[in-house]
């Protein structure tokens, strides 16, 4: 499916959500492959919102350090620096959330357990390297969502009452109403922000991991599509086990997972779950967020 359309109506918008610097900067050293320590630190050090936001992530109950870390060089050496990197890549994105009420905040959290649950996949299925990509790739993943919100007056009513009086799913409701879905103006938006081919592509098809971009051949679609396998198993999960207030999707957690090649899906869906649950109460984030 083609994602001109989105990239038209993105092009159209005339204030676009903009990237937060921390995480671009963090963006760009993940992609770079670059694990120099003292450039993270000076990264994340740079904003004391950011570094607290992180630390209390760190120090939560959840992730039972047998001691205090007061320090974010302290966080990497306890937990790894992709890791650390990660959650600095979470907190500094809860920026772009703030103040846009209660559902841009719910919007946030699940962002960031489907990214954690992605993340969790990833090291699982014999992804290795690429967990933060996947992580970033679910933290995003329904990015599109935030541009529909909060850039294009009346549209989520209008998607809402088409999807209520036609009797279709929601993501055909902003087919019908922009000619786009959230999927392909979340990768829109990331083709704006310069971010990597793999985030682009990945959350272009996290709905349908089969299928990229049509008119697109860049890459290997099989390679490109395993990240968007992973934010839609994780976000399966997240669904099904987690916060069921969410509409339930048709798709089996188990089946997805089973189909990225994991020898126990049953064993990886409660794997998965459980970190999706320890990172959501490690802490929340969107407190503390500027105003």
């Amino acid at each position: 499916m083609s994602i001109d359309s989105a990239r038209m109506l993105v092009a159209e918008v005339g204030q676009l959500p903009v990237i937060p610097d921390q995480a671009d900067r963090l963006l760009r050293l993940a992609a770079s492959g670059d694990n120099n320590l003292s450039e993270l630190l000076a990264i994340v050090e740079s904003d004391s919102v950011l570094t607290a936001m992180v630390l209390r992530l760190v120090n939560s109950a959840a992730f039972g350090l047998q001691r205090r870390i007061t320090s974010v060089g302290q966080a990497v050496v306890l937990m790894g620096m992709t890791h650390v990197r990660s959650l600095a890549m979470a907190a500094s994105m809860a920026s772009l959330f703030s103040g846009r009420g209660a559902s841009a905040k719910t919007a946030w959290r699940h962002g960031f357990a489907v990214g954690c649950g992605a993340r969790t996949l990833a090291g699982a299925v014999g992804l290795k390297g690429r967990e933060e990509e996947a992580f970033t790739a679910g933290l995003l993943h329904d990015i599109g969502e935030l541009v529909i919100e909060s850039c294009m007056t009346g549209a989520t009513r209008e998607i809402s009452r088409i999807a209520e009086l036609d009797q279709v799913p929601r993501l055909a409701a902003e087919r019908i109403k922009l000619g786009a879905d959230h999927a392909q103006i979340g990768a829109a938006l990331s083709e704006h922000w310069s971010l990597p081919t793999q985030i682009t592509d990945a959350i272009s098809m996290h709905h349908d991991p089969a299928f990229g971009f049509e008119s697109d051949p860049r890459a290997d679609t099989t390679e490109v599509s395993l990240i968007a396998r992973l934010v839609a198993a994780s976000e399966a999960v997240f669904r099904a086990h987690v916060d069921q207030s969410y509409s339930m999707t048709t798709a089996d957690p188990i089946v997805l997972i089973g189909d990225l090649g994991a020898n126990n899906p049953e064993a990886l869906v409660d794997k998965t779950r459980d970190e999706i649950i320890r990172h959501l109460l490690a802490s929340d984030l969107t407190q503390g967020m500027r105003r």
